[in-house]
């Protein structure tokens, strides 16, 4: 079953209720399925990822450097019950006070009755995610938009971040050309007044 016109619903009703209180029950209901099914979609799986760190943006060397070393020598063959190959997640998690972080490169899998040793399993809940575009010659235009998320638009918006895990979404088919497009996801909740 494709869920991914389930997932695009979901995510346009969370994105058009911002600034409501919604429930999990309520995006659940948006992709015709029940609670726990819905969970189980959003699970990612990978096991390639690198640690990093925002000091002296050694990110935009890192996981640039990073993605390049994944797809030359295909990786993602590694990774069972791929469902879309051509989509894949650049997952920001485990953010230390030093800013250190981790980079994971995932793809949403089918359920897999055990996880491999060698892979990690991300959950993407559902909440309210502000969603930013990079369009343009990468990786140029994404450091500048994460520096545009986090450096202007987050301290000046009615929002502050949400916990939990920041993350990318990148279509290969739009990378190949000369103006690729990747979409940022950033948890949000709206600062109390």
């Amino acid at each position: 079953m494709d869920y991914y016109p389930r997932l695009a619903q979901s995510i346009d009703f969370i994105e058009d209720n911002l600034t409501c209180a919604i429930s999990l029950e309520d995006v659940s209901q948006r992709a015709y399925s029940s609670l726990s099914h819905f969970h189980r979609i959003f699970a990612f799986m990978t096991g390639f990822g690198i640690n990093t760190t925002l000091e002296n943006d050694q990110v935009a060397t890192d996981i640039p450097a990073f993605m390049d070393n994944f797809f030359i020598n295909k990786k993602s063959g590694e990774i069972p019950g791929i469902i879309k190959p051509e989509i894949f997640y650049g997952i920001y998690s485990n953010l230390d006070v030093h800013n250190n972080f981790r980079f994971t490169i995932a793809y949403e899998t089918k359920p897999l009755k055990q996880v491999p040793e060698e892979l990690e399993q991300h959950v993407i809940p559902p909440r309210n995610y502000a969603v930013f575009t990079a369009t343009g010659p990468m990786p140029e235009k994404l450091v500048n938009a994460w520096h545009y998320i986090y450096g202007n638009w987050l301290p000046n918006s009615p929002y502050e971040r949400e916990t939990g895990i920041d993350f990318e979404v990148y279509d290969t088919r739009t990378l190949q050309e000369n103006i690729a497009s990747v979409d940022i996801y950033i948890p949000l909740k709206i600062v109390q007044q």
